[in-house]
C-alpha cells in the first residue's frame, strides 16, 4: 500500500539537487586543475635545474685543463679553416647545448643538455681585470646558463667562473673582428666558445757528457 503523505520530487527540488551537483563538480574540477597546473610547474622547474646544473658541471670540467679559448656571438661559427684536430665548441641549437668535437673524420656533435618543455641558453664572458675595465683576465671565464620555457620566460638560472688551469701565455685573446674579449670595443659576453687542451710539453735535452746515468 502507498502511505497518502507519500511523494515524489518536485521539479523545483530537482534542479536545486542538479545545481548544488553542478557547482560541486565545477569546484572540484577546478581544484583538480589548479593542482594539476602546480604539478606540472613543479615538473618543468625540475626539469630546467637538473638540464642547468647538468650543463654548468660539464662546461666546467670541460674547460678546467683548457690551454686557448675564443668566444664568440650566434652567427658566427668557426670554419674548418679556423679550426684545429681536437678543438672543441660548447654552443646551442635550438634550444639545446651541443658539445661538438673537431676530427680529421668530421664533427661530432653530442647534446650535453636539453628540456622538452622549454629552451636553454648560454652567455659566456672574461672577467674583466679590476684595475684595467678593458683588459680580461685569459685564464677566467663567467658564464650563465638560464632554461625558459617555451614562452621564453626564465624558469632557472645559474651563474658560474671556471680558471683555464694550463692557458698558453699570449694566446688566450685572439684578435679579430668577430672574437669577443680581443679589443675594447667587443668586450661583450657570447653565447659559443672555441677552446683546445693543448700545452707545451716539456722536452729535456741533454745535460752533456761525463754521466753515468741519463742521457
Amino acid at each position: 500500500m502507498t502511505s497518502k503523505n507519500q511523494r515524489g520530487f518536485m521539479l523545483i527540488e530537482l534542479i536545486l539537487v542538479l545545481a548544488l551537483v553542478g557547482l560541486v563538480l565545477a569546484i572540484g574540477w577546478n581544484v583538480f586543475g589548479l593542482g594539476q597546473k602546480a604539478w606540472q610547474n613543479l615538473q618543468l622547474k625540475l626539469e630546467a635545474e637538473a638540464a642547468v646544473r647538468l650543463t654548468s658541471q660539464i662546461i666546467s670540467r670541460e674547460l678546467n685543463y683548457a690551454s686557448f679559448m675564443e668566444i664568440r656571438n650566434d652567427g658566427n661559427m668557426w670554419t674548418s679553416s679556423e679550426v684545429k684536430n681536437g678543438d672543441r665548441i660548447i654552443f646551442v641549437n635550438s634550444g639545446d647545448v651541443i658539445l661538438r668535437e673537431i676530427t680529421a673524420a668530421g664533427n661530432t656533435d653530442i647534446i650535453i643538455a636539453s628540456m622538452e618543455r622549454g629552451n636553454l641558453d648560454l652567455s659566456m664572458a672574461k672577467r674583466l681585470n679590476a684595475a684595467n675595465s678593458n683588459k680580461p683576465i685569459a685564464n677566467s671565464l663567467d658564464f650563465t646558463v638560464n632554461a625558459r620555457n617555451n614562452n621564453a620566460q626564465l624558469i632557472y638560472s645559474s651563474a658560474s667562473a671556471v680558471m683555464l688551469s694550463n692557458m698558453l701565455p699570449n694566446t688566450g685573446v685572439p684578435i679579430s673582428d668577430i672574437s669577443l674579449y680581443s679589443k675594447p670595443t667587443n668586450c661583450t659576453p657570447g653565447t659559443r666558445i672555441l677552446y683546445r687542451t693543448e700545452v707545451d710539453k716539456f722536452d729535456p735535452s741533454s745535460p752533456g757528457g761525463g754521466f753515468s746515468c741519463g742521457w
